[in-house]
């Protein structure tokens, strides 16, 4: 059974729980935002995938998370046609490992069994991952699993680089998707007879057999 911890709400934009296209210019951006938490305080990541019609493959951005509480993510409508965006969000061992390691150090508790932790989860990670990319992590693994010099581990986890591996490689497991069926697909158009417009279009959205093919 899959076991998401993650609840994805009130998406914006959508329509009518995507019945309806949202419409937008060519050239012009979508902010697509959502309410996104889990059960917990491990840390979450969420991103937002999106192609157009005529893509092979998803592109996607990472969310932030806003002072309001809301999470947020803005990509551009680059050519005329349809767009399919989705929502993925799930809570991340390895970043929960990490800003909970942060916080023991600056607390000044051990952090001895703290460091063979994070060498685990890094290699766990690498198992999602190709060989290049599971290589780095498991570089990073055996770094965390040096116990003859405490100190230049510290360091190296305390270091800009560590964080750009962490923020690099997302720890994806059991992720929640909000994503509607075919013909509740969230779906996105433009029209470039009206420059400047940014709108919601009421029209439905086509039945199954219509629409664009989906990846």
């Amino acid at each position: 059974m899959k076991r998401s911890r993650v609840v994805i709400e009130n998406v914006i934009p959508e329509i009518n729980d995507g019945h309806y296209y949202v419409k937008r210019t060519q050239g012009g951006g979508v902010v697509v935002s959502a309410d996104i938490f889990a059960d917990g305080f491990d840390s979450i990541r969420a991103f937002v995938l999106y192609k157009h019609e005529s893509d092979k493959s998803w592109h996607d951005l990472e969310m932030e998370l806003e002072v309001t509480g809301r999470w947020s993510a803005r990509f551009v409508t680059e050519k005329r046609g349809f767009y399919h965006y989705k929502i993925e969000a799930w809570v991340d061992r390895l970043k929960s490992w990490y800003e909970k390691f942060l916080r023991k150090y600056q607390n000044g508790e051990a952090l001895q069994l703290e460091v063979l932790v994070g060498a685990q989860i890094l290699e766990q990670t690498s198992a999602n991952y190709k060989k290049k990319d599971a290589e780095i992590l498991k570089n990073a693994a055996a770094s965390l699993s040096n116990t003859k010099d405490f100190d230049q581990t510290l360091e190296y986890v305390l270091s800009e680089e560590f964080k750009a591996l962490i923020d690099t490689y997302p720890y994806k497991l059991f992720p929640t998707v909000y994503d509607k069926t075919s013909v509740q697909e969230l779906v996105l158009t433009k029209d470039c007879s009206v420059p400047g417009t940014n709108y919601f279009q009421d029209q439905p959205v086509k039945t199954a057999s219509m629409a664009p093919s989906r990846m």
